[in-house]
């Protein structure tokens, strides 16, 4: 499926940015823009919803996580980034495993991008740290190899 033109500004922008840009690997998430149903390439946990009209995933707030399996190799560092639109409450975080690493992202409006090391598993997961009504949308997932 083709980008639109927001996912290849934004895809610009994020290489343009980051420090590690030319060193970058291939794309290790599938369908992290959210363009078509998730349910494909993502295991969705409850409390997520697919936006359809956004191309986004939506959180609730309740517990439950979005992952899917990625080849990585143990020990070496991943550009993960992400957009986060609609936060109604910036004291909630993100939580993202890498290969049974645990990160943890404050969960406010705008580009996330952090760089993290994998583990020894294949899964990549994200969930909120709340239980809390937090309402937000995530988009844009990607995870990139350093190096």
């Amino acid at each position: 499926m083709a980008l639109t033109k927001k996912q290849k500004k934004s895809k610009r922008i994020r290489e343009m940015d980051s420090p590690f840009a030319g060193l970058l690997g291939e794309e290790l998430v599938a369908n992290g823009t959210f363009a078509t149903d998730p349910a494909v390439e993502w295991t969705v946990g409850s409390g997520w919803s697919w936006n359809e009209a956004k191309d986004t995933i939506d959180t609730d707030g309740t517990i439950g996580a979005i992952s899917q399996t990625v080849v990585i190799t143990e020990g070496s560092s991943y550009l993960l980034s992400f957009d986060v639109i609609g936060v109604n409450d910036g004291s909630k975080n993100f939580i993202v495993v890498l290969g049974g690493i645990e990160y943890t992202i404050g969960l406010k409006n705008g580009l996330h991008s952090s760089a993290i090391k994998a583990g020894a598993t294949t899964l990549f997961e994200i969930s909120v740290d709340s239980t809390d009504a937090y309402i937000g949308s995530l988009d844009n997932v990607s995870l990139k190899k350093i190096g």
